[in-house]
């Protein structure tokens, strides 16, 4: 066997990894302030050692002063950066950081107004003290009834006030890994390609980043219904077609030999959803239904498909969201949604019904199609069921051609 090589930079790399150790520790923490205390402040310092140590080992890289003198700069530019050394200097010489937990709580009606109410509770409290507390503040006959209760908690450092805390530490982590990866470019003694850890290390560093961002939102948000008080969760996703798999997909539906143009990587996004409209309304006449699908695109790369499921309007807020991460996350541009509706006229004089509690609803195919240039295509089609036979309307373009369920997604392509 080849004998393992040992990377100089070995005992930095080591001490980065270490810190993120701690930072997991304070993570699983975060609802016990005392021990997320602990955890935090071993976090800050291990992390603060990162570049004690890198310097302990000037003698590894070439020109070492020149090189560091030149993050520097950047570290003491940076506002996050230097709120590290500051906190690290004040745990070891002065104590406890001064942080607040903070828990905001906001009642979530629709797509597109903004929480009735918000206010600031004590975040010792469990989630359902905190719901029983505000419901009890609440104008009942103001709130629909697929209202949705948001407690959402952040631990801040006064001196970082526009921070989570932990999403500072997860900046730091990502800031330092650059420095170290860098750092393999001027190495004395041995080449960048033959560290064991360098291998994977932008990999994993990313990886690290992304499930931060993915997953924050199960540690730092509770989502209740706002009459049972039951706690909410986006249901998971199941990964669908595969595109590898779209041609052997093809093959077990000759319909689609009926469908007039060709599905392009290439295409453009009102291409694609009129593609997606013809394939969806073909599936629902073969299988009686369509289950909610969501596909996700960017350039140069297979689009990813999602099937959803939604058991109502809350369900379908969480997932968006959640969806809206994913794409933030993983930089897709467009997104398709596919999926059965209720259609009903309004009754003015009963607005909290939704399309599927009227007794004269109707079924409808929709497909929402848009992407980050503010592109957006709707189209719909109201269908029946005659002797286990859909038979379809004219399709319809909505004269208020904007998706507000995907909100969410819009407010990510906007930042």
């Amino acid at each position: 066997m080849e004998k393992e090589i040992s990377c100089n930079l070995k005992p930095v790399e080591k001490r980065l990894y270490d810190s993120f150790d701690l930072w997991s520790k304070a993570y699983e923490q975060y609802f016990n302030p005392n021990q997320f205390r602990i955890s935090l402040n071993s976090a800050i310092q291990e992390l603060r050692n990162v570049t004690f140590i890198l310097q302990k080992n000037k003698n590894v890289i070439q020109d070492f002063d020149q090189w560091y003198s030149e993050w520097q700069n950047k570290m003491r530019e940076d506002k996050i950066l230097r709120w590290l050394i500051e906190s690290r200097n004040k745990i070891v010489k002065q104590g406890d950081l001064e942080t607040k937990s903070v828990a905001n709580v906001s009642v979530i009606q629709n797509w597109y107004k903004p929480p009735i109410n918000e206010i600031s509770v004590n975040p010792t409290l469990d989630s359902n003290e905190i719901a029983v507390i505000v419901c009890e503040s609440l104008d009942r006959d103001k709130i629909g009834k697929n209202s949705i209760l948001k407690i959402e908690r952040r631990w801040i450092e006064n001196n970082l006030a526009n921070y989570e805390i932990l999403e500072a530490l997860v900046y730091c982590f990502d800031f330092y890994a650059k420095i170290i990866f860098d750092a393999h470019n001027y190495l004395t003694n041995n080449k960048p390609n033959k560290c064991s850890y360098l291998s994977n290390f932008e990999s994993e560093i990313k990886n690290i980043k992304n499930d931060f961002t993915l997953n924050k939102d199960n540690f730092l948000t509770t989502y209740l219904d706002i009459n049972t008080l039951e706690q909410l969760n986006p249901k998971n996703f199941k990964i669908g077609l595969r595109e590898k798999d779209f041609n052997n997909f093809e093959d077990n539906y000759d319909f689609l030999n009926e469908i007039n143009f060709k599905r392009d990587k290439n295409s453009n996004l009102k291409e694609q959803a009129d593609f997606y409209f013809e394939f969806a309304k073909k599936i629902l006449s073969v299988d009686g239904f369509h289950i909610p699908t969501v596909i996700l695109g960017k350039k140069d790369a297979s689009p990813k498909f999602l099937q959803l499921k939604l058991d109502g309007k809350r369900d379908t807020y969480l997932t968006i969201h959640k969806i809206a991460q994913i794409i933030e996350v993983e930089n897709y541009e467009s997104i398709i949604f596919i999926g059965e509706m209720w259609v009903a006229i309004p009754d003015d004089d009963k607005p909290e019904l939704l399309p599927g509690e009227y007794t004269n609803k109707m079924e409808a195919l929709m497909i929402c199609a848009l992407n980050k240039d503010k592109e957006e295509y709707i189209y719909t089609n109201i269908f029946e069921r005659k002797n286990d036979e859909i038979v379809y309307g004219p399709k319809q373009i909505p004269q208020n051609n904007t998706a507000n369920f995907l909100n969410p997604i819009k407010d990510v392509w906007a930042k």
